[in-house]
């Protein structure tokens, strides 16, 4: 009996829950139908990304500008190639796509040192490549 109830009480819970999302997104979108509602939804989501992956680009790009002295065209065209690294990496990190593994990692980084290798000067480059081979492995960003 206990089994019984406790069941009821679970399929209950997750019915209310799932009646609750669908209204959250009916109540953000009230003229429209529920496949409009999913599409604001997910445009949220691609300007979330979107405005993460510029802010993480451009903290990584001023990073850059004061290890390797970038001139301002250096500087916009690193933040482009950082965009884009980022991009991807977020992107790959979505819960909905298989978890990234460390050789496609590396191949969006070795994307960006390509890129960035066209940008920098040779002295620029040679001290990138220095100190990403001084950074730790699989280490956790500091807060910042």
């Amino acid at each position: 009996m206990k089994k019984l109830i406790l069941t009821c009480a679970i399929v209950t819970c997750g019915t209310v829950l799932s009646f609750g999302q669908n209204n959250l997104a009916a109540q953000q979108n009230p003229n429209g139908n529920a496949a409009e509602s999913n599409a604001v939804l997910a445009q949220r989501d691609a300007a979330s990304k979107k405005q993460m992956a510029e802010h993480m680009a451009q903290r990584q790009t001023k990073e850059m500008q004061q290890k390797f002295n970038l001139t301002e065209e250096q500087y916009k065209k690193a933040y482009d190639a950082n965009v884009a690294y980022m991009t991807k990496v977020i992107e790959k990190r979505n819960p909905a796509n298989a978890p990234m593994t460390p050789a496609e990692n590396q191949m969006f980084a070795d994307e960006r040192d390509v890129q960035l290798k066209k940008i920098m000067n040779t002295e620029q480059f040679e001290k990138y490549q220095t100190s990403k081979r001084n950074m730790p492995v699989n280490s956790p960003q500091p807060n910042r």
